[in-house]
């Protein structure tokens, strides 16, 4: 049995961050499975990944969500992975969370985030992972379809902040008057159109 962290609120490689205290491990709890790459066997072949264990022991401690993994040493496959983790060839797990919520708000954005906060998600799975986002890699889910933010997917559903600015703030810390100017020239400072 092996103590890790699957996750925490540390900004990840992927310019976001998930709020440890918004993980619902309810469901996870009675199905704690440990898949390998976020991968779940689903062609019913042979050559299938099959889960390699379970994540016993879930807890929370300070800002760190952690668990115990058990390897399933009767799958050839799981043994193999398990062998990698003795070695410390491989060293990281990474969550896989369903997006309950997600939110701009200020006081939880950290310097360099530019996606943002998930406030609130449900853990689906745990997996052992090769390469990591956050210390840990970061699979998330919206609607049971998991998002490949490598390959620059999934921005509709993980938004940017940016998107969400107040564009009233923008406008004024830009220097522009909170009413639209009666007197229209081609300047498009001056004929710029409030939004709110």
């Amino acid at each position: 049995m092996y103590d890790v962290v699957i996750s925490n609120s540390k900004l990840n490689s992927y310019k976001t961050r998930v709020i440890t205290a918004g993980i619902d491990t309810t469901q996870y709890k009675r199905n704690p499975l440990l898949l390998w790459m976020h991968i779940r066997a689903t062609r019913g072949t042979p050559d299938d990944v099959l889960p390699l264990g379970t994540v016993v022991n879930l807890r929370v401690d300070g800002d760190n969500l952690l668990g115990t993994i058990q390897f399933d040493e009767t799958d050839p496959f799981a043994a193999r992975i398990k062998a990698k983790w003795d070695a410390g060839v491989l060293k990281m797990v990474s969550p896989g969370l369903d997006i309950v919520e997600q939110t701009d708000d200020k006081a939880l954005l950290l310097p360099g985030q530019l996606r943002m906060t998930v406030s609130k998600s449900i853990l689906r799975e745990v997996s052992i992972v090769d390469l990591g986002s956050n210390d840990d890699a970061l699979a998330l889910y919206s609607d049971g379809k998991k998002l490949n933010l490598s390959a620059g997917e999934g921005g509709e559903i993980l938004k940017s902040i940016h998107q969400h600015l107040n564009m009233k703030t923008i406008a004024l810390k830009l220097g522009l008057p909170k009413q639209q100017p009666k007197t229209r020239c081609c300047n498009s400072l001056t004929n710029y159109r409030p939004t709110w």
